[in-house]
């Protein structure tokens, strides 16, 4: 609202004062002695990287690469096609057709939930709570004949309460956003990924959303407990339903194929980002805003720039196409 635009306009005010005409100019001695160097823009809230200084590409989402030196904001090919992107595309098809809904299993099996700091955000491991060594409880989703098995998800989260973090919907951002990357094989062995994404909206609302608020409790209280980078001590009973609400045959969702929007950038992942938002309130808000990566930095704003959809097709699945 009018504060955070405030906040934005006194932020673009200090960047000139500090950096004269260069605005890609490193704003902390300790993140440049680290060998990152960290800009907002003052539009999009994402950091940027200087281009004159020897900064690192592990956090910086413009440089980010993968383990294969591919860049993860290079230009469309048949191989990558990167993401997130602004939704829908104009290349967009509503259909309520049964071959595209979803199905789901496991949802409601509670699940223990391991967390891990690692370079680009803090990830959250789910396994069985059974002795069972196999993943016969863990979430699965089926679309379009195939059956992915959750492996982590994450979160992205904006340094402001309107937003945005990554994916768009209709031109609108959203301040937090989780993505839960779902795997499976195909008959030639080869990993195939799904990337469900859910957008969190602001809200007044004190309670926020519940199984986000049991995730947040379990963080630790100070930033710095963050920084080894390993599973955190802390482990959590929790079914998935609890935490991106209930998919069924009806749920309204966009498709499109993309890439792991962090690293290693993983192509080619069936992108499903859900059509509804969840609940996302102050003292939600705030957690994220004290949170640091595993090298000392704040963990926000952890999203990537919108990308290029280089004409891509959306499927809209129980969802307009046009507002």
């Amino acid at each position: 609202g009018r504060h955070n635009n405030m906040a934005k306009l006194l932020l673009i005010l200090y960047l000139l004062a500090a950096c004269g005409h260069n605005l890609l100019c490193a704003v902390s001695e300790s993140a440049e002695a680290d060998g990152m160097c960290w800009v907002y823009t003052a539009q999009q809230a994402l950091f940027l990287h200087h281009e004159n200084a020897n900064c690192t590409n592990i956090t910086n989402p413009l440089q980010w690469e993968d383990s294969e030196g591919i860049n993860c904001s290079q230009s469309c090919t048949n191989h990558f096609q990167p993401a997130p992107i602004a939704l829908p595309t104009l290349s967009c098809a509503e259909t309520q057709a049964a071959s595209y809904a979803l199905s789901t299993t496991n949802f409601n099996e509670t699940l223990l939930l391991s967390f891990e700091n690692a370079k680009y955000s803090f990830y959250i491991e789910p396994t069985c709570t059974t002795t069972n060594a196999d993943e016969a409880c863990l979430p699965t989703i089926t679309y379009r004949t195939l059956t992915y098995t959750l492996a982590k998800f994450h979160f992205h989260a904006a340094a402001y309460s309107d937003g945005p973090t990554e994916h768009r919907l209709f031109g609108k951002g959203f301040p937090l956003e989780l993505h839960a990357v779902f795997k499976t094989k195909n008959n030639e062995n080869e990993t195939l990924a799904l990337g469900l994404a859910v957008t969190f909206k602001y809200t007044q609302n004190m309670s926020g959303d519940p199984g986000l608020q049991q995730l947040l409790d379990k963080l630790p209280n100070n930033p710095s407990e963050f920084h080894n980078g390993k599973i955190l001590p802390r482990r959590l009973k929790l079914a998935f339903k609890d935490v991106v609400g209930t998919i069924n045959n009806t749920t309204g969702f966009y498709h499109y194929q993309g890439a792991l929007t962090s690293p290693p950038c993983t192509p080619i992942v069936q992108f499903i980002v859900l059509a509804k938002q969840r609940d996302y309130n102050k003292k939600q808000f705030d957690v994220f805003q004290k949170l640091e990566f595993a090298t000392g930095i704040p963990l926000h704003p952890n999203s990537r720039q919108l990308q290029n959809d280089c004409g891509r097709p959306t499927i809209a699945y129980n969802a307009p196409c046009r507002q």
